[in-house]
């Protein structure tokens, strides 16, 4: 019998809407679909994607990690939602994002703007990247964030925002007094049962987990690297912090989203989840 899902993802493929992809479907508990669907990368040689195939997450590094974080640390009394900005970081320049909350960014209301091409100003030419010190990157990244005007008033119209996401992380960062990615490993990651999700850093997969011969997605040709992005964090700004950031950065494989959710899923159900019903609702 021909199978619908099959079908519809073979002709994503088929009609270049993705090279590859791997589709994992649950219901009702049950796994009821986890298949590898095209490619993995297209040059120089094709390579078909598995179910092992280890994608670069983007945003869902927001949800899977950030938003988790924000959650655990909330239920664990470290950090309010109500809490003002200023009070973990002072060098704030903007009155009104001063006031803003960590609900403000949680709920992409801060009044930043989407996205801006930090890396454009701190590393022109991103072949040069590594030139720089790390902390000095990171550093001007979030300078800049703290120095960028904003462009709705704070608690207004929704504007999903990267900068929101990055300001949050330097945050919780403050909060844990710990590294991202090291916080991540230590005290998420293992809540959520989701050990295989990791950072590619400039020294290599984060939280000793093993890369070693296991196949990555490419993403695009990036012009400001100049060369074909596979293995590494596609999205610019976290390139330019060494990989890891709240805001984009996240690998793994669609088994490891798959049971980075199930604990959010758990706790809308009611059922035990480190993650409080109320906050996951």
């Amino acid at each position: 019998m021909p199978d619908p899902i099959v079908d519809k993802m073979q002709e994503g493929v088929d009609q270049g809407v993705f090279p590859g992809a791997v589709l994992l479907v649950e219901h009702k508990g049950r796994r009821v679909h986890h298949a590898a669907y095209g490619s993995a990368c297209l040059v120089p040689d094709r390579e078909p994607a598995t179910v092992g195939t280890i994608y670069d997450l983007a945003s869902l590094t927001k949800p899977i990690a950030t938003a988790t974080a924000a959650a655990l640390l909330v239920a664990d009394g470290r950090l309010g939602l109500d809490d003002p900005l200023e009070r973990y970081v002072p060098e704030l320049t903007q009155d009104a994002l001063k006031k803003a909350t960590i609900r403000h960014l949680l709920t992409h209301t801060s009044g930043l703007p989407a996205w801006r091409p930090l890396y454009e100003r701190i590393v022109p030419d991103g072949r040069k990247l590594r030139e720089q010190p790390l902390s000095d990157r990171r550093a001007a990244i979030f300078d800049a964030i703290h120095r960028e005007p904003l462009v709705e008033p704070v608690g207004g119209r929704c504007v999903y925002s990267d900068l929101g996401f990055i300001l949050l992380g330097e945050i919780m960062e403050r909060v844990a007094k710990q590294e991202w990615s090291a916080f991540c490993h230590g005290a998420i990651f293992p809540r959520l049962g989701a050990r295989d999700l990791f950072y590619m850093g400039e020294d290599g997969s984060t939280g000793g987990v093993s890369i070693a011969g296991r196949q990555f997605a490419a993403t695009e040709q990036d012009d400001w690297r100049g060369r074909m992005i596979r293995g590494e964090v596609h999205d610019e700004n976290a390139a330019v912090m060494g990989g890891v950031s709240a805001h984009a950065g996240l690998f793994g494989t669609a088994e490891a989203v798959a049971r980075a959710v199930s604990p959010w899923l758990a706790a809308v159900r009611g059922e035990s989840s480190p993650i409080p019903a109320s906050w996951a609702r």
